[in-house]
């Protein structure tokens, strides 16, 4: 079949029966049945074509297919460059590795000439299930494997969706991937993840956000279970892939690297986009005592820097690193706060700054002299 216009390969017959009705009158119209079977990989099961052409109105064209393939990484040789771009084919041809489809249709009803439909004057939709897909949405990113997904191609977009798929140690589920308009470039990839938080690090240690959101989790490191909503928007022409997204923590521990020291029953959310991350004010308890945190990420033009910010109100004979004896000693609470600086240089060793200021006037003290002082 010629193919140059429209496919970049040839569109191989094996064998095919068609049964063929043409009607030619005052109105002038066609119909024709089609049966194919294609070579070597997808199968066009079974077709109808239908062409009107009115005497004095537009023309009519009607496509009904069912389509099958155990290859999807052959995928490629049936997207139509013509009308879906050079670099969305590009880009699809990359993304698509492997997987089966079976019953996939094709529906297309409408005026040809007013193709793509952005005016609902016709339709043209693929639906494909795909299985055990290997999806590959971005070179630099790790691909998504055993997937079952849903690809929906409507007139000039392509909607994708799965129930669920691992990301590395963490499980995204409710995952669309949207292409609104073939001329927009533009896939939006949305998901809902839930996972352990120690899965977190590694999994962005394998993405172009490693010396970023991949060395702050470095730093910073999440224990048990977090829920997260992403959103990927990857440009079609090779540009840069923008990351973000919301993390909750519900009770979490956070092992802050440069302290040496866990932050327990961590609670809250912070946001990110690329590796900048910013979070809302979180609680926690540290040395069995309420504490207040927050903290928050940039990229800086040597360095990924990392603020952490730290107060709390607390009893000193409560935090139970403190003698028995000094504890009995002790009474009232020392109001303060903490600063925690973070730098990463991206060709380097990281480097900390750790300041702490605090207020003894609402603590007395029964130790011996010199140690001893009433509140106030």
């Amino acid at each position: 079949m010629p193919y140059e216009t429209v496919f970049r390969a040839p569109l191989e017959i094996a064998d095919g029966q068609a049964t063929i009705s043409w009607l030619n009158n005052d109105k002038v119209s066609s119909w024709m049945d089609v049966i194919l079977t294609l070579k070597p990989k997808p199968s066009m099961r079974a077709a109808v074509f239908r062409y009107l052409q009115p005497a004095n109105d537009e023309p009519w064209l009607g496509i009904l297919a069912g389509i099958s393939t155990d290859d999807g990484s052959q995928a490629w040789r049936y997207f139509p460059e013509n009308l879906m771009g050079k670099d969305l084919v590009d880009y699809l041809s990359g993304a698509i590795q492997g997987g089966e489809a079976d019953n996939a249709t094709l529906v297309y009803g409408g005026n040809p000439q007013l193709f793509p439909y952005k005016h609902n004057e016709g339709q043209f939709e693929v639906l494909v299930p795909l299985r055990n897909a290997k999806f590959a949405f971005q070179p630099d990113w790790p691909a998504l494997t055993n997937l079952d997904i849903e690809l929906d191609f409507i007139n000039d977009g392509l909607w994708m969706k799965t129930d669920g798929v691992n990301l590395g140690g963490v499980r995204a589920s409710n995952l669309t991937a949207v292409i609104p308009d073939y001329s927009k470039e533009k896939l939006l990839i949305d998901a809902d993840i839930k996972g352990p938080g120690k899965a977190v690090g590694p999994y962005f240690d394998e993405t172009p956000l490693k010396d970023s959101l991949g060395a702050t989790l470095q730093e910073l490191q999440l224990d048990g279970d977090v829920n997260a909503r992403l959103h990927l928007d990857i440009p079609l022409n090779g540009e840069l892939v923008t990351a973000k997204g919301e993390v909750t923590l519900r009770n979490n521990s956070l092992f802050i690297k440069p302290l040496d020291s866990t932050l327990k029953n961590l609670s809250g959310k912070f946001s990110f986009i690329n590796g900048d991350l910013q979070s809302e004010p979180l609680t926690a308890s540290w040395f069995n005592q309420p504490l207040n945190v927050d903290f928050s990420t940039k990229e800086g033009a040597k360095a990924y820097q990392v603020a952490v910010n730290l107060n709390g109100n607390w009893q000193p004979a409560k935090t139970g690193v403190l003698p028995e004896a000094v504890n009995e000693a002790l009474s009232g609470s020392v109001a303060w706060d903490g600063k925690v600086g973070i730098d990463l240089p991206y060709h380097a060793g990281a480097t900390y700054n750790v300041e702490l200021n605090g207020d003894l006037k609402n603590v007395s003290s029964h130790l011996p002299s010199p140690l001893a002082k009433p509140c106030g």
